[in-house]
């Protein structure tokens, strides 16, 4: 087992470049979904031999996005826009979208027009999940995105994955 300091190293490496971690996952044939903040269901990605691949921004300055979002727009929004815009996100097959602020609610029609080979899943949320109208909505949702998953990753996703 490796210790937390060789984990933290093995995170470090990750964040400090992204794309070659996506590179790598790539290479050993993995398909990796993009997934935004916060509340994705990872759990399914993996489900579907696929690799979550978070998307948290970059520090650079955007053009492209503020044709779709006002500039006062959360600096992640914008800047996974520009990276999927600019082809720096090319590889992925897909990216998962909650729709957990009003930014992110206008995210996936706006990439699906600006970032047109990388398809867009949405994950919508139930506003009240603890009761049975929100436990349904929300068992409906991710049904429709096991299924969205599914045709990404080319095979059926099993309760026992």
């Amino acid at each position: 087992m490796a210790s937390i300091k060789e984990q933290i190293g093995g995170f470090e490496k990750v964040v400090a470049s992204p794309r070659k971690y996506l590179d790598e996952c790539l290479a050993a044939g993995k398909k990796a979904v993009g997934v935004m903040p916060y509340f994705a269901p990872e759990e399914l990605v993996y489900a579907a031999g696929m690799m979550p691949f978070g998307l948290w921004g970059a520090e650079m300055q955007v053009a492209e996005s503020k044709k779709y979002f006002p500039a006062f727009y959360c600096s992640i929004i914008h800047a996974n826009l520009e990276l999927g815009m600019t082809g720096a996100l090319k590889g992925l097959s897909a990216v998962m979208i909650p729709l957990s602020c009003d930014g992110l609610k206008g995210m996936g029609a706006n990439w699906q027009y600006g970032v047109k080979d990388i398809a867009v899943i949405d994950v919508p949320y139930a506003q009240n999940r603890k009761i049975a109208a929100g436990k349904e909505f929300t068992t409906t949702k991710y049904k429709k995105i096991a299924a969205q998953l599914e045709e990404v990753a080319g095979k059926k996703l099993t309760n026992e994955a």
